[in-house]
């Protein structure tokens, strides 16, 4: 974790781990050495718990068109939902996230809330890139950024989370930064849905950009533009 960031475990019922170092045998990182993201996992809690996993950004420049990129995944067979919430905070260099696991403190505002629902289908299980760009404030201020693990009802005995990772997290205080599409070329075919490998994909527009899918179907149209039109 970089200096200056926070890592406060708020869970119900204080678990073994908290943010931790990535364990690339559940999956390898999405870009540099395979271990070489940030995780947090059911063990945040004890027994059936709310996990509540706070990991808090250095006090940064705050303002309407500022944007935050970052990649996250579960992992490949998913059996116990997951969650993630993107939190601001405009106290200044206010590190309070409160001290249970349903108080935010003042990271009051929800920027961006990745499966809610609990769906086992609502959180990418391979990397996704997130871009989240601010609005509604009044002008320029200093605040930080929060990536919060919230399941509730998780935990080792608990119906919800598994296993989520981060990784190459980015922050443009003027906004611009690019995102990335993914997804996985299928085909109809009886009785059931398959990969195509070697499928080009193409995106025009606002820029362009090609790609070919894997050999499982899967593929990503790297560093697009943000507030461009695409077909």
């Amino acid at each position: 974790v970089p200096g200056g960031w926070l890592i406060k475990n708020n869970s119900q019922g204080y678990g073994s781990t908290s943010w931790f170092q990535g364990n690339p045998a559940k999956f390898p990182s999405q870009s540099g050495a395979s271990n070489s993201y940030i995780a947090a996992d059911f063990n945040n809690g004890s027994f059936a718990a709310n996990l509540s996993d706070w990991l808090v950004t250095l006090p940064l420049t705050l303002q309407n068109g500022a944007q935050v990129s970052f990649w996250t995944r579960t992992v490949t067979n998913v059996r116990f939902p997951d969650r993630l919430q993107v939190r601001m905070s405009t106290n200044g260099a206010s590190l309070d996230v409160g001290n249970t696991a349903t108080s935010v403190g003042d990271f009051t505002t929800l920027l961006l809330d990745i499966n809610p629902t609990y769906t086992l289908t609502g959180y990418p299980n391979t990397w996704t890139n997130f871009v989240v760009t601010i609005s509604g404030l009044g002008g320029p201020t200093e605040g930080r950024l929060a990536f919060r693990y919230f399941v509730e009802n998780g935990g080792p005995y608990g119906l919800n989370s598994d296993y989520i990772g981060i990784d190459t997290v980015q922050f443009a205080c003027n906004g611009g930064l690019a995102f990335n599409i993914s997804g996985t070329a299928s085909y109809c075919s009886n009785p059931s849905l398959g990969p195509v490998p070697g499928v080009t994909l193409t995106v025009t527009g606002s820029a362009s950009s090609s790609t070919l899918s894997d050999n499982s179907g899967n593929y990503v149209l790297s560093s697009l533009p943000t507030g461009g039109n695409y077909t």
